[in-house]
């Protein structure tokens, strides 16, 4: 709003444009919650007397930058106030290109680039040590896969609950790699792609009931197969979701 302060001022009021700045500059995302502003009235401030004798738009404009300093600074305080009483301290707000342009540092300090290197350096070493999965833990993640993705081929495709080339897929952060040991294995069925009619319908299509009706049968062949703690709470959602917890033996047999 500032530095489109000219542009803004085609489409706005003043009061508008300081109003906005205010709230903006208000909002505290340490406390989450606004500042207490008193002088911030619903009109969003009051023009200056100088507004009322002149419409030159140098003298405007002017006003506009000197309203604009007054209320950040205003706020700041209003802010900085909130913190304090919030917060018990004041937080120091810098950015890290702030931090790397530093050259000097105080004397038995380390240097803003040490620090960021450092953390860097250990954020690289917990992810290696606890959060990045090894082998094992892909190798097990694709036998649950196809254990689940046979249960779909055997059971339910023979009984046409869901149609012929269906499979199971992985996504989320087990597929992207950003998933931890301790992750849950989020999977998907995959149904066949099948070129649109002449009409220009879909080949394949499932109406929410009849999707909800096979998710169903899909969760009575799972407790069939023994899973564990197989929830269906979430069948009537949007997207049916079945929960389930797979035996580590059986994933060991494969």
């Amino acid at each position: 709003i500032t530095q489109n302060a000219n542009n803004v001022g085609h489409f706005l009021r003043r009061d508008q444009i300081l109003k906005i700045r205010a709230e903006y500059e208000l909002w505290c995302p340490f406390c989450e919650s606004m500042a207490p502003f008193s002088s911030l009235s619903s009109s969003g401030g009051s023009p200056t007397k100088q507004d009322h004798n002149s419409n030159h738009p140098n003298q405007q404009q002017n006003n506009n930058r000197v309203d604009m300093k007054s209320l950040s600074e205003s706020t700041l305080f209003a802010k900085r106030k909130l913190q304090f009483q919030t917060l018990g301290f004041l937080p120091a707000i810098l950015t890290t290109s702030s931090l790397l342009s530093q050259s000097s540092t105080k004397r038995g300090h380390a240097s803003p680039q040490a620090v960021l290197q450092a953390l860097s350096s250990a954020m690289q070493t917990v992810h290696a040590r606890e959060l990045r999965p090894m082998r094992d833990f892909y190798i097990l993640r694709e036998s649950v896969r196809k254990w689940v993705e046979e249960i779909v081929l055997t059971k339910c495709i023979p009984l046409k609950v869901f149609p012929v080339g269906t499979t199971v897929e992985v996504f989320g952060s087990s597929a992207n790699g950003f998933g931890s040991p301790n992750s849950d294995l989020d999977m998907c069925l995959q149904l066949p792609h099948v070129p649109p009619n002449a009409n220009g319908s879909a080949g394949i299509s499932m109406s929410k009931e009849d999707g909800r009706a096979a998710m169903s049968r899909l969760a009575t062949e799972l407790q069939n197969a023994k899973m564990a703690n197989v929830d269906t709470n979430r069948l009537t959602a949007r997207i049916p979701v079945i929960m389930f917890n797979f035996p580590l033996n059986r994933a060991n047999d494969t």
